[in-house]
């Protein structure tokens, strides 16, 4: 007869009175793992064929350029409006060229159509917006007398403007030659203003 050990008694007995199947043991336990930790990977993943570092990357790359890109961007935008804060008469001179511009062109118009009364109508216009911007008054407020103390009797200016405040109550109207010498020194004492 055999000889046994009293565990292997021990463990034959068991495995007689209990109906369950014998578990397999633990295949970490069988290689030498610790138990609770993923067993050992026997099996190769797949091999990258070269190491690129992220900053060598082209798509980080473009990225990070498209980020400096925005950043001067926004910089530069920032100085121009600070700019603009702090020098508040360079708008205030493109606004008063663009204006004198739009009000030159419709006296060009009213004086190739030989409409005497609307060419100083504008030109009464004319001279209250330029002087309006250039004093920060109200254009229409501006009268013969504010121009005369401001700027005084001897300017060309004081002469159109009174001869449009005239025609607007009286109905003078101006022969070519006259309407163009008007729109020549109206032209050439308003740029001199701004």
């Amino acid at each position: 007869m055999l000889s046994t050990s009293p565990d292997q008694q021990a463990q034959t007995t068991d495995a007689a009175r209990d109906p369950r199947p014998p578990v397999p043991a633990d295949p970490a336990n069988q290689s030498g793992g610790v138990k609770g930790l993923a067993p050992l990977q026997l099996a190769t993943g797949s091999f990258q064929q070269e190491i690129t570092p992220l900053y060598q990357r082209i798509w980080f790359l473009a990225a990070v350029t498209v980020c400096i890109l925005l950043l001067l961007v926004v910089l530069f935008l920032k100085i121009r409006i600070r700019s603009r804060e702090k020098h508040p008469e360079i708008q205030l001179r493109k606004k008063a060229q663009l204006l004198l511009a739009e009000n030159l062109s419709q006296l060009e118009k009213a004086r190739s159509a030989a409409d005497g009364a609307r060419f100083l109508a504008l030109c009464r216009q004319t001279i209250q917006q330029q002087l309006g911007l250039l004093w920060q008054q109200e254009p229409s407020a501006i009268s013969l007398a504010d121009i005369r103390s401001r700027i005084g009797d001897e300017t060309e200016l004081i002469k159109i403007f009174a001869t449009a405040e005239q025609a607007v109550y009286g109905g003078a109207t101006l022969s070519a030659g006259t309407m163009q010498r008007y729109f020549e020194e109206l032209k050439r004492e308003l740029e001199e203003r701004i």
